[in-house]
């Protein structure tokens, strides 16, 4: 017996020593001049930002142009193929691979420089899954898949110097009255209210909260 619980303790103490790194994204500032991503790890680790994906999307009447981002210690990223329109949007994917080892901590700061007016954010739709388009959010550190979530923006995040004509986005909250929680649906997409993206597979029952239209 001694020996059994000896072995579910150096078991247990194991996985946290060895707990996989998760990585969140979030647009954490939006100018007229700069589109701000950054990464958050939720673990400190010296290894190589291997690998990271993600694309921006904004409605396809807004004249709107990205740069290549500056390079980060870490990683390089670029511009990954031409803008694409699917219905009311477009997408611009940007990628890089990194080969340098470094302490991969905090928060990884990217700014894309950018011109034109219009609201951005990450996209998250199921256009992005398509083969011809592979845009989908994904990290990697040392070679390991650490995707996380792509946390929700919100309008206070936008610097009070860019005074374009913003549109909202429809946002719609809804409060599940069966476990007591509420949730968010933007573009047909259901969030928490700590912005990580959920599957509900039966909304029926779902009261609606608060509701904003397009202008």
């Amino acid at each position: 017996m001694r020996t059994l619980l000896l072995s579910l303790l150096l078991l247990v103490n194991t996985s946290f020593v060895f707990a996989q790194n998760i990585v969140d994204i979030k647009l954490t500032n939006l100018t007229s001049t700069n589109c701000q991503i950054t990464l958050y790890p939720s673990i400190s680790e010296t290894s190589v930002l291997s690998n990271v994906v993600f694309t921006l999307r904004w409605r396809s009447n807004k004249n709107i142009v990205f740069n290549n981002p500056s390079n980060t210690n870490l990683i390089a990223i670029s511009k990954s193929g031409p803008v694409r329109t699917n219905g009311n949007w477009k997408y611009q994917t940007f990628s890089g691979c990194g080969l340098q080892t470094g302490l991969v901590s905090d928060s990884i700061v990217i700014n894309i420089p950018r011109s034109g007016t219009g609201i951005v954010s990450i996209a998250v739709d199921s256009y992005l899954e398509q083969q011809s388009v592979n845009g989908k959010y994904y990290v990697s550190i040392g070679g390991e898949d650490v995707t996380g979530s792509v946390v929700v923006a919100t309008k206070s995040l936008i610097s009070t110097d860019y005074t374009s004509n913003i549109v909202e986005e429809p946002i719609t909250m809804y409060y599940d009255p069966l476990i007591r929680q509420f949730y968010i649906k933007k573009d047909n997409e259901y969030f928490n209210v700590m912005g990580q993206k959920v599957m509900l597979y039966n909304t029926t029952e779902l009261i609606v909260v608060r509701k904003s239209e397009l202008q």
